[in-house]
């Protein structure tokens, strides 16, 4: 029930706190963000970092929640409010923000087992996971192509550390 929650408290946010009139501006973005949870998720299939169950049904099912309901108003809100003409420390603050509300998030979802931790990842890998995927979203805002291969690249060196088996790609 969490995570309903925490879908429509964005969703309240990003109808006070967003810029709707050029919402198509962050499209791609979203669908950046869309795209690449759709993909991390398939090659985790068989072999999960993290496993999303709770009372709303499988992983599979809160993963499609998060990642059709939940990412779109969280990109919108970040990159309408992105500090983009101020200096490199005030986006760093900002961030760290968008950081640690994502931990205090996955903090409460971990207390409340809806959420488990799989083949060495934690907690603290989520933070510096976060840590590239905020700026990221920001990269690819501004220069597309460049996020695309920083994504493919990490990708690459993701599946390599966490010893994800080809085998279990979906």
């Amino acid at each position: 029930m969490m995570r309903i929650v925490y879908v429509l408290v964005l969703w309240v946010v990003a109808f006070y706190k967003s810029n709707w009139r050029d919402w198509k501006k962050y499209q791609p973005t979203i669908l950046f963000m869309v795209a690449s949870s759709f993909l991390v998720h398939l090659l985790t299939y068989s072999y999960l970092l993290w496993d999303l169950s709770s009372e709303l049904g499988s992983h599979l099912i809160n993963d499609l929640l998060l990642t059709i309901f939940a990412y779109p108003p969280m990109v919108l809100i970040y990159l309408t409010n992105f500090p983009f003409n101020k200096k490199v420390i005030t986006k760093g603050m900002y961030v760290i923000l968008w950081v640690f509300i994502y931990t205090v998030m996955e903090a409460i979802q971990y207390g409340l087992e809806n959420i488990r931790y799989h083949h060495g990842w934690n907690l603290w890998k989520s933070i510096l996971f976060d840590f590239v995927l905020f700026p990221m979203l920001v990269i690819h805002h501004v220069r597309p192509l460049i996020a695309y291969v920083l994504f493919l690249v990490g990708t690459i060196l993701f599946i390599l550390i966490y010893g994800i088996p080809i085998s279990s790609f979906k």
